[in-house]
């Protein structure tokens, strides 16, 4: 396997880039470790010294309250946020001929091209990372179990926010990213979508690859998570498989044994004031 390293640099505000390249033997390493990472914005620490593992062959959902820090851990995962201490590797299976598109990223916003179309976007990507074309009949069998066939050749700005997210898959799946980073995949998306969604990221994880996924979808994570990470005010407060997550919390008639759980291991805003402290006439 091949790996490249967010290194930490000399000070603590100095970007931290894709420079430490090293080969891993071991064809059963994690394909995300991070160690001790912190991530401060100015004064506020958005990340504070998070500690995990992720690992090929499996779907893990990252989960947490708005603001608990996915997105930046996302960003800062595939190269586009710095760090202000520790460090973050991804262990890539290809060597480093192949090491800049085995990792594939999308985002929760749009990073589509607006004039071209479905299909131009597979093309795009086959020139940039060198790919032989496909032919028409393996591109109309991509597409078909994307679900983008019948949207082959419209324009990316007359598509769906869902049906954008799934052509951001698509990219990432045909560059060959055997790391997936999805951030909010399943957001915008109707029931039919989100059902087609979560078969693909099954697919890719029975394909080898390593499929991160940040929702803030309690039921979805329960579906597809094979491991679960949780965030909280930028602590990670759980690590582990979903049977060891639903033992943590209470069930009862108002809440499922997964939404329990969740609720045990975050924290805790009992002294938080009430909304019905306020009337709104208050000076």
């Amino acid at each position: 396997m091949f790996g490249f390293r967010l290194s930490e640099a000399s000070s603590p505000e100095e970007c931290r880039h894709l420079t430490d390249r090293t080969t891993c033997q071991d064809t059963d390493a994690n394909a995300i470790e991070v160690r001790a990472l912190s991530k401060r914005f100015g004064g506020p620490t958005v990340l504070n010294e998070v500690t995990l593992d992720v690992r090929y062959g499996a779907i893990t959902c990252l989960l947490g309250p708005n603001g608990a820090g996915k997105t930046t851990l996302m960003r800062i995962l595939v190269g586009h946020e710095s760090i202000s201490r520790g460090s973050a590797r991804i262990v890539l299976p290809e060597d480093g001929a192949l090491a800049d598109r085995t990792v594939g990223y999308v985002p929760d916003s749009s990073l589509v091209y607006p004039l071209l179309t479905v299909r131009e976007h597979l093309r795009l990507v086959e020139a940039l990372f060198g790919l032989s074309r496909f032919s028409r009949a393996q591109e109309e069998q991509f597409l078909k179990a994307l679900g983008l066939d019948e949207h082959a050749d419209l324009l990316a700005s007359k598509l769906s926010k869902g049906l954008k997210k799934r052509l951001m898959l698509a990219c990432a799946v045909r560059q060959g990213a055997r790391v997936l980073v999805l951030d909010e995949p399943f957001d915008g998306l109707d029931p039919a979508g989100q059902e087609m969604l979560m078969s693909l990221v099954e697919q890719l994880r029975d394909q080898g690859c390593c499929v991160l996924v940040s929702t803030h979808r309690l039921d979805i994570a329960e579906r597809v998570a094979d491991e679960l990470l949780v965030l909280d005010h930028g602590e990670l407060v759980f690590s582990g498989t979903p049977t060891q997550f639903v033992r943590l919390g209470e069930p009862s008639p108002n809440k499922t044994a997964f939404e329990a759980a969740f609720a045990a291991v975050s924290r805790r805003s009992d002294s938080r004031p009430r909304l019905a402290e306020f009337d709104g006439t208050s000076p």
